[in-house]
This record gives structure tokens, C-alpha cells and sequence, in this order.
């Protein structure tokens, strides 16, 4: 299976997948991870977007330079990212 059709199967795509009595908790839980990883995508997109564009640092603006906040921000979006390769690792198995 593609990539494509991978991300686009009905069930990431489909909001009320999650609200299904029929889907066990495991797989809700595995849909909000995958929902939030996508956030956290947007958010790192537009926010290096803007640092590249213009030099704006939207996190340090909002919180502090080097602030825990920030810091813990740039981590949680590091490891969505991280959590976002695993379907990749076991379509090759």
C-alpha cells in the first residue's frame, strides 16, 4: 500500500471515526495520536514558515525566549513527529 492511499484511507480521514461506538479504545487512542501529530505538523510548518519569511519566532514571542514552555513545545512537536514515522516502519515489515 502507497503512501497516499495509506493517509487516506477512510478511517484517517472520516472526523467521526473516533465517536464510533464500534472502535475499540486502542485504535481511538492511535486516531488521536494521528490527529495530533498532523496539528503538530501545521503548527512547526507555519511556525518555520514564519521564521524563514520574516525572521518571526512565533513561540519565543508567545512565551520567552529559551522559555520551559518553548522548550517543552519544541519537544512534544519533535516527538509527534517521531510517532508520525511509525506507520511508516511497519508497512516495511
Amino acid at each position: 500500500m502507497g503512501l497516499y492511499k495509506f493517509f487516506h484511507r477512510e478511517k484517517v480521514l472520516n472526523p467521526n471515526f473516533i465517536l464510533a461506538p464500534e472502535v475499540d479504545i486502542m485504535e481511538r487512542k492511535m486516531k488521536v495520536l494521528h490527529m495530533a501529530s498532523w496539528i503538530g505538523y501545521i503548527v512547526a510548518g507555519v511556525h518555520l514558515g514564519l521564521i524563514g519569511a520574516f525572521g518571526f519566532n512565533v513561540f519565543d514571542s508567545l512565551f520567552g525566549a529559551g522559555s520551559a514552555v518553548t522548550r517543552v513545545l519544541y519537544v512534544v512537536i519533535g516527538l509527534l513527529a517521531l510517532w508520525t514515522l511509525k506507520p511508516m516502519m511497519d508497512m516495511k515489515k
